[in-house]
């Protein structure tokens, strides 16, 4: 089947065509939804704990054998 959509060049489609935008809409979908779960996943982490906040000796002490 050919398809002329705003220009005088026909656009040859076929079957499988339609199968590779569907997969890709799906993979799209997927991808969103992996996203979402992974948002959900940090911001449970972060609600559910206290963080401690940075001291500004942290570090200051290190051991050194020679």
């Amino acid at each position: 089947m050919a398809l002329t959509i705003g220009s005088s060049t026909p656009v040859n489609v076929d079957g499988g065509n339609a199968l590779e935008v569907k997969g890709a809409q799906r993979e799209n979908s997927q991808t969103e939804v992996e996203g979402q779960i992974a948002v959900d996943l940090i911001e449970s982490s972060l609600a559910g704990g206290q963080v401690s906040p940075p001291t500004a000796s942290s570090g200051n002490n290190i051991n050194i054998r020679v």
